[in-house]
């Protein structure tokens, strides 16, 4: 875990949460001015503000009654503990965790309480979840780390775990739970997170006005440019099946590019993106949908706990890393031999801050393939060839009971 503190006074918005905070002063040290988050988030904090935040170095482990780091079975607890799990991500990471959330809350002795800090964007993943008792933005301050008796975050170290196994498995390990004794790894997401009124009535209209058509969701931009699926691979569909009514609803931030890269694409795609402002709206549009064919992104975890058929295009990341526990949702693999890679090579994410205007990779190695052939997407996903998208397309509608006219 990394801990920051500021240089002078500020108020600060991260990740959506708002910090009033003042230099730390000793020997009386406030900790409600010291910010605390997992490494991940702190290197890219420290990275892009450090004229701002700077690391506070100390050996916390000193400080009376600073939380233990859970090194035990989470049943070997005392009763009535309290748990915080620090933990960053997106919203497929939160998804797959969220059963081992639901093991861990049942293992832990009774009168125990589960705390997760992770980025507010994240939080709606977990209101109303009986499995988590409180919730705390990231950075969460150290005064209110502090309440807890035990702490568990992922260092650093699991990495190697992380790129080996199935993320809901990673994290059961980190939680020291045997993950072959759970059988219980279906994604949770909140009942209320589908329900957007807005958007049941714009599907309302659609399913009166498509005489019947299926619904499919397109969804082929990502938080990162190594999982961006070229629009041309995923063209093919709309071009060979043109009963399929298909839409795009992409973040509404990303509703003119998306716009844009469907007109030079000439298919027949709804653009619904500027209709995405929320979560819940994207949700709501997922289980409105009759399935759903994506990158390796949100979208099919998603779709896999609302218990909806899915297609994923994987290409640096092996599927069975992800999909494993999702009966819904199968998996298109690239089978690529590159100059200086084979599929999957394990890249998992490039921030967008490293993209050239263009939108071109930058010249630092993320992605030696991409460099090579000086290609604006990973080439992998890029080669994915029409006849296997279009044989694995129609095995999905098959569980639709889509009958090609």
């Amino acid at each position: 875990m990394i801990f920051l503190a500021v240089r002078e006074r500020r108020k600060a918005t991260i990740f959506g949460e708002t910090y009033d905070l003042e230099p730390v002063s000793y020997p009386n040290v406030d900790l409600n001015n010291i910010l605390m988050c997992d490494d991940p988030i702190g290197s890219i904090l420290l990275t892009r503000h450090s004229p701002v935040l700077l690391r506070a170095q100390f050996d916390p482990h000193l400080i009376p009654g600073f939380p233990r780091p859970l090194e035990e079975a989470p049943s070997a607890l005392p009763p009535d503990s309290t748990l915080i799990v620090i933990r960053s991500g997106g919203i497929g990471d939160h998804l797959m965790m969220s059963a081992a959330i639901r093991a861990l809350k049942q293992q832990l002795p009774a009168g125990s309480r589960v705390w997760l800090a992770t980025e507010k964007v994240n939080h709606s993943l977990y209101e109303g979840n009986p499995d988590v008792d409180r919730l705390f933005p990231m950075p969460v301050r150290m005064s209110q780390f502090m309440e807890a008796d035990y702490y568990l975050d992922f260092p650093a170290a699991s990495l190697p775990l992380y790129k080996e196994l199935n993320l809901t498995d990673y994290c059961l390990r980190c939680f020291n739970i045997d993950d072959g004794a759970v059988e219980d790894k279906h994604p949770s997401i909140p009942d209320r997170l589908a329900q957007s009124s807005n958007i049941d009535e714009v599907f309302l209209d659609l399913r009166r006005r498509s005489q019947g058509r299926p619904l499919v969701l397109l969804h082929w931009l990502t938080s990162t440019v190594t999982r961006d699926v070229p629009l041309d691979v995923l063209s093919v569909l709309p071009e060979q099946f043109s009963d399929v009514l298909f839409i795009a609803a992409h973040e509404h931030t990303d509703a003119r590019r998306t716009g844009e890269q469907i007109s030079r694409s000439g298919i027949d795609v709804l653009n619904l993106s500027d209709r995405m402002k929320t979560l819940r709206d994207y949700v709501t549009t997922i289980r409105n949908c009759d399935a759903v064919v994506c990158a390796d992104t949100c979208t099919y975890h998603i779709a896999a706990a609302l218990e909806k058929p899915g297609l994923v295009l994987f290409g640096p990341v092996g599927a069975d890393l992800r999909i494993r526990y999702y009966p819904t949702i199968m998996a298109l693999s690239a089978d690529y031999h590159g100059v200086t890679c084979t599929s999957p090579c394990g890249l998992d994410r490039i921030w967008r801050d490293d993209l050239r205007e263009e939108n071109r990779w930058k010249r630092s190695g993320v992605c030696p393939e991409a460099e090579e052939k000086d290609a604006a997407f990973s080439p992998c996903l890029a080669s994915i060839e029409p006849e296997r998208l279009i044989e694995k397309f129609s095995r999905l509608m098959d569980r639709v009971g889509y009958t090609r006219s």
